[in-house]
């Protein structure tokens, strides 16, 4: 009997494709929140080993405190490029 040791790989990579497919909005944000959370890691240890006194922080204070600052350097990068972006497009408007 002939054996078909290529069959299962080429099986498994093609229900991979099947599934990517599919599932395409679901894994761009499981990969989306994967690279966010490597970026908020080390932020988050470093809250987490904070000490003021006796109060060491939680670890879900640690994790709101370490979205805030996220979020608001997110915020801050957009507040500085998008009124040049805005200004630049109107100016590119007007040259017509």
């Amino acid at each position: 009997m002939l054996k078909k040791t290529w069959l299962l790989p080429i099986f498994t990579i093609g229900l991979l494709v099947i599934s990517f497919l599919i599932f395409r909005s679901v894994l761009t944000y499981l990969a989306i929140s994967a690279i966010f959370a490597l970026i908020a890691r080390p932020l988050f240890t470093r809250i987490r080993k904070l000490k003021i006194k006796s109060f060491s922080i939680s670890q879900g204070l640690a994790a709101l405190i370490s979205i805030i600052i996220f979020y608001s350097l997110i915020l801050a990068f957009l507040a500085t490029f998008i009124p040049s972006v805005a200004k630049e497009t109107q100016v590119i408007t007007k040259i017509n």
